[in-house]
């Protein structure tokens, strides 16, 4: 009988130790695959960052280009508004597309419209509107 309680008693011990080294590893799985994760997230947001700068650097001062004004009235000519009725205005000059172009960015009501307008020619390159 004191036997079968040992053997009992070990086996318990045992179970509860593979249960524990079991654990662990998961565990470990689990901090490894998120350092991975960070580590992959890292790297892609360099790239992107270096990306970003790549493009950046190809926009010059141009006095070729289009007025910021011109865009922005473009953008509202096509849009069929006018400007006392818009909010949130956003302009930036970017490099998008192959080009350089002024991103223009508003909202009308409960809707939001995005414009990408060639900075040389004045041409609607891309546009949006959407939901707010």
């Amino acid at each position: 009988m004191q036997e079968n309680k040992k053997n009992s008693t070990n086996l318990i011990i045992t179970l509860l130790i593979f249960i524990i080294i079991l654990l662990v590893v998961v565990i470990m799985a689990i901090i490894f695959k998120k350092e991975d994760y960070k580590q992959n997230n890292n790297q892609n947001n360099n790239y992107s960052d270096t990306n970003n700068n790549n493009q950046n650097n190809k926009i010059e001062d141009n006095n070729n280009y289009i007025s910021r004004q011109e865009a922005i009235n473009i953008a509202l000519e096509h849009a069929n508004l006018n400007q006392k009725d818009i909010y949130d205005l956003d302009v930036e000059l970017d490099y998008k597309y192959n080009k350089n172009v002024y991103e223009i960015d508003f909202n009308y009501q409960q809707y939001e419209y995005e414009y990408y307008i060639d900075a040389i020619t004045g041409t609607i390159v891309k546009s949006f509107k959407e939901i707010d």
